[in-house]
């Protein structure tokens, strides 16, 4: 079984990690020049040497305590931090629930956090770091794909989830640098590069992935939609949602995008063509979209009316 690593208390570098038999590890993001998290300068070690990277997003062991606020605000200091050393966008985040869950507010505080984490992110992009428990709920949620689980707090036998990384809890030292040893449970376990057949977003065929979104009267949030091409609302049966405004977000200018999604504008005109003049697209189960992603998009936000919460689905083609 592949083995990778975690530390926080220096860079034993990708050279004495794969000499040590490794093949790669899981490393921090969150927080910038501290020296427990991940540089641009050790992405390319890892890079050069052939090994992947994982990242989990933790500052403090309560980061979820604060609910759905604090998973987006992780999610997007998660992303920023990730975006600055290089780690590319169509990979996951783990987000680490790192101590003991044991009353039902605070399960519901961490699913909270998670979800929050996940409209940012989407599914496809979101894993959690935590005990058994705590991967079997959020799972069971649906709002993350990736999950790391550790031998902490996970019984007595431990109880393991099937999930994608479990952390032992043996520890070795590599190159002067105490490190936990992890089993790899799965091909694919968010590292960067990803393996063949990945569900990266990007260049796989038909790829799929949802962001939770809540109920709410003129009610905003925004999502990442790069590498995706069209997105639709798929609705439970007689729900309904109308849709006020689409913008999106370009890294470089690619030209004006298509005129049903001029960055600023609502739908106070005729968007798709058809002769009528809408003040909102009012969506149905029966008619969930899809629209088209600009070529380029790399953020796109809506703004809504909704008496129940509902997903954005987002797909490559």
């Amino acid at each position: 079984m592949a083995q990778v690593l975690d530390y926080s208390s220096g860079f034993p570098g990708a050279d004495a990690i794969g000499r040590a038999g490794y093949v790669g590890a899981v490393r921090y993001i969150g927080a910038p020049g501290n020296p427990k998290c991940t540089t641009v300068e050790e992405l390319e070690d890892f890079e050069a040497h052939g090994l992947g990277m994982a990242l989990v997003f933790e500052r403090a062991q309560r980061d979820w305590a604060d609910g759905f606020p604090a998973g987006q605000l992780a999610a997007m200091v998660a992303r920023n931090h990730a975006d600055g050393v290089g780690f590319p966008p169509d990979r996951p985040v783990y987000f680490a629930i790192d101590t003991d869950i044991v009353t039902e507010a605070d399960f519901s505080r961490v699913i909270d956090y998670v979800r929050g984490a996940c409209s940012i992110l989407t599914v496809n992009r979101t894993g959690v770091y935590g005990e058994f428990d705590v991967c079997a709920r959020v799972a069971a949620s649906g709002y993350a794909r990736y999950f790391w689980q550790c031998r902490a707090w996970s019984g007595t036998p431990v109880q393991r989830y099937a999930g994608h990384i479990y952390q032992s809890g043996r520890q070795v030292t590599v190159a002067g640098v105490v490190c936990d040893v992890n089993d790899v449970t799965a091909l694919d376990w968010g590292q960067h590069p990803a393996p063949a057949g990945a569900t990266t977003g990007r260049g796989v065929g038909k790829v799929t992935d949802n962001v939770p979104v809540p109920a709410g009267k003129n009610a905003h949030i925004a999502f990442t939609c790069a590498g995706y091409s069209k997105m639709r609302l798929p609705l439970g049966y007689a729900d309904q949602v109308e849709l006020l405004q689409i913008d999106w977000a370009f890294d470089t200018p690619v030209g004006r995008p298509d005129p049903a999604f001029v960055p600023g504008a609502g739908f106070n005109g005729d968007p798709d063509g058809d002769g009528i003049t809408h003040d909102a697209w009012v969506v149905q189960p029966n008619r969930p979209g899809p629209w088209f992603i600009p070529a380029g998009a790399t953020e796109g936000s809506i703004r809504y009316n909704a008496p129940v919460d509902f997903l954005l689905g987002l797909s490559q083609v």
